[in-house]
């Protein structure tokens, strides 16, 4: 099984690590728990402007502080399993790509598996087809919807600034042509344990198929 996983949400904290910088470069106090959109300026308990964000952006990155995010919790056991299992692993991320050899230099040092690292600002559901993917892991509401137009299945990671999306997300496709459980699934999964649990089981049913 090939997957497409998202970089920052399922692997990295980025929310936490731009939320403390732009709290620090503006003197602000937003929580990054809180955040109920994922456009952070458009999250009703998100203090930062619209300005200030996109300028502490272009700082966080021009000083490499992608180099200095947490990873997400479980990550690094749940994606060694995911290759055990078989499944190769591709980063698509719509990180800049002047942040290739901070991310390359950053996945190797949590001692993460990598097939390939790409970057798609556009649409990740384009790349991800282009690279006969079989599943995409994304927490983005529209990059989910990419995926699932473009025939891939996908797993939407749970935050709490997506939790109301599920069903957006099957009504888009429905527009689309697309039967959601019939041509293809889309589910919301929270954390890497109920993640890993559910690939696995996709993994039994593809060779029960055989």
């Amino acid at each position: 099984m090939k997957i497409a996983l998202d970089i920052d949400g399922p692997v990295a904290q980025f929310d936490k690590a731009f939320c403390e910088y732009y709290n620090m470069r503006w003197n602000l106090n937003d929580d990054y728990t809180k955040y109920d959109k994922w456009y952070i300026p458009s999250a009703s308990q998100s203090k930062v402007t619209e300005e200030q964000s996109e300028q502490a952006f272009k700082e966080f990155t021009d000083i490499r502080m992608f180099a200095a995010i947490e990873a997400t919790k479980d990550v690094k056991n749940a994606l060694c399993t995911l290759q055990n299992i078989g499944c190769e692993i591709i980063y698509i991320t719509a990180r800049p790509k002047s942040a290739y050899r901070t991310t390359a230099k950053w996945l190797v040092k949590q001692g993460l598996p990598i097939d390939g690292i790409l970057f798609a600002n556009e649409n990740k559901g384009t790349v991800a087809k282009a690279l006969n993917c079989d599943l995409a892991i994304d927490d983005k509401p529209s990059n989910c919807h990419q995926f699932i137009r473009n025939g891939i299945n996908t797993i939407f990671w749970g935050t709490k600034y997506n939790i109301d999306y599920q069903n957006k997300l099957t009504k888009e496709a429905l527009k689309d042509g697309i039967k959601i459980n019939k041509d293809i699934f889309i589910k919301r999964i929270e954390g890497w344990r109920k993640t890993i649990q559910f690939i696995r089981k996709l993994q039994c049913q593809k060779l029960n198929k055989k």
